[in-house]
C-alpha cells in the first residue's frame, strides 16, 4: 500500500501506491539519508543518516518525528525485529546498537567489527541479527544475549549488504568483490556462491515464499535468482546508472527498485508468496517480470496541497539545491569509481605479496644450496 525511498537530498519520499495520491516529502535529516525501514505494525517508520541521527516518523499521526542521538559517525542501516519492540542500527563508528523501541533508549551496543558496519538484519524469528562491513566479515548475533555466534572473516572485500531468508537458516552476503554467498546460520557452511555483477553488490532481497534471490549493483543491473535450483533466471538494466536498492512488497508481487538517476520503479512479478504457501515450489516459468510504474523523480517531485495528514511540504527545488544535488551525483560518481580502484589495487597487492615471497623461497634456496648424500 506504501512505499517509501530516501536519498542524498536529505529527504524522505512517501507513496500511497493504492490511492494514487502524490508523494509526501518528509523533511528533517541534514544530510544524506542511507536506510528507512517500516515497523511490522506499519505505525511508524525510522530513518537513518549520514547526520549521525535515526528519526522515527509516526504514520498515524502529522508525521510527527522523534530523533535519537544514535551514533558518533553516520548511521548506515537499520532494521526493526519481527516483533516491533527493538530497533538495530549501524553504522562508521563501527559499532551496531540495538534500541528499544518504546522507550528509545539503547539496550546493547556491539562493537566488535573493526571498520565501518554497513549493513544490519534481523532474522525471520527474531533470534538472530546478521551484521557486515568494511571489515570485510560478516557476524551472527544472538539477539537474546547479544553475544557473536560466529564470525565469517576475509570474504574477498568490504561487504555492502546482508539479508536474511524468510526460514531463517539462510543468510547472504554481498560486497564489492561482485560475488553473492549464501551460508547456513546452523552450521555456518557456504550452501551458495553466485558470480552476481561485474560490479559491487549494493542491496538484496529475498522472494516471501523463499524461491528468488533479488540483487543489485554498481554496474547498473537488477538480477532475479532461483535458488532452488542456484541459476539466473531475469537480468533488469536500469538505465545505466548504479542500482542502490532492491526490495520486494510483503506478499511477493512487487519489488521496487531505486539508483543514483534519483528514479524509483515498481515492478510486478508472476509469483507471490501465497503461491509457495499452498502448493510447494514455485515453478521458474511462472516467474516473469514486467514494470508496472516509474514513479516520480525523487530531486523534483512535490507533494500536493498539504492536508491534515501532511507536513513540512517543499517550494520548488532552489538553483542551490539544484547545484548541491548535480555536486552530490558527481561525488557518488567517483566514490564508486575510488572503490572499483581500491578494490584492483588490493588484488595487486595480493599477487605481489605472493611474488615477493615466492623471490624469497628462491633466494633462499639458492644461497642453501642440499648438500648431496654419501
Amino acid at each position: 500500500k506504501q512505499l517509501v525511498a530516501s536519498g542524498a537530498d536529505h529527504h524522505l519520499m512517501l507513496w500511497h501506491l493504492k490511492e494514487e495520491k502524490r508523494a509526501l516529502k518528509l523533511e528533517g535529516h541534514k544530510d544524506s539519508v542511507f536506510g528507512v525501514r517500516f515497523a511490522p505494525s506499519g505505525q511508524c517508520l525510522a530513518s537513518a543518516s549520514r547526520d549521525t541521527t535515526v528519526r522515527f516518523w509516526i504514520t498515524n499521526t502529522k508525521y510527527e518525528c522523534k530523533v535519537l542521538k544514535a551514533h558518533t559517525a553516520a548511521v548506515r542501516s537499520l532494521d526493526f525485529s519481527p516483533d516491533g519492540q527493538s530497533l538495530a542500527t549501524a553504522s562508521d563508528d563501527k559499532t551496531v546498537k540495538v534500541w528499544s523501541v518504546q522507550r528509545q533508549r539503547v539496550v546493547c551496543s556491539l562493537a566488535e567489527h573493526a571498520n565501518w558496519v554497513r549493513s544490519v538484519r534481523f532474522s525471520a524469528d527474531g533470534r538472530l541479527l546478521a551484521t557486515c562491513g568494511d571489515d570485510k566479515t560478516l557476524r551472527l548475533w544472538d539477539a537474546s544475549s547479544k553475544t557473536c555466534l560466529h564470525c565469517f572473516a576475509d570474504l574477498g572485500g568490504a561487504l555492502r549488504c546482508a539479508e536474511f531468508h524468510p526460514n531463517g537458516f539462510l543468510v547472504a552476503v554481498g560486497g564489492m568483490d561482485c560475488v553473492v554467498r549464501c551460508y547456513d546460520v546452523r552450521n555456518f557452511k557456504q550452501l551458495q556462491e553466485y558470480t552476481a555483477h561485474e560490479g559491487p553488490v549494493t542491496s538484496l532481497s529475498f522472494h516471501p515464499g523463499g524461491e528468488h534471490l533479488l540483487t543489485g549493483s554498481a554496474d547498473s543491473l537488477v538480477r532475479l535468482f532461483d535458488i532452488a535450483k542456484g541459476r539466473l533466471l531475469y537480468t533488469l538494466g536500469t538505465r545505466l546508472k548504479p542500482v542502490n536498492v532492491v526490495s520486494f512488497s510483503d506478499d511477493g508481487s512487487y519489488f521496487a527498485t531505486g539508483g543514483q538517476d534519483n528514479q524509483v520503479f515498481l515492478w510486478k512479478t508472476g509469483c507471490d508468496s501465497s503461491d509457495k504457501e499452498n502448493g510447494g515450489d514455485v515453478p521458474s516459468s511462472k516467474v516473469s517480470v514486467e514494470v508496472l510504474r516509474e514513479l516520480p523523480d525523487l530531486a523534483t517531485t512535490r507533494p500536493s496541497k498539504p492536508a491534515s495528514d501532511q507536513v513540512n511540504v517543499p517550494s520548488a527545488p532552489s538553483q542551490e539545491t539544484t547545484a548541491n544535488h548535480k555536486m552530490q551525483q558527481t561525488v557518488d560518481k567517483l566514490t564508486s569509481q575510488l572503490l572499483a580502484l581500491s578494490q584492483t589495487v588490493s588484488v595487486l597487492e595480493e599477487r605481489l605479496g605472493a611474488a615477493e615471497d615466492r623471490i624469497r623461497e628462491l633466494s633462499s634456496a639458492s644461497c642453501n644450496p642440499s648438500l648431496p648424500s654419501a
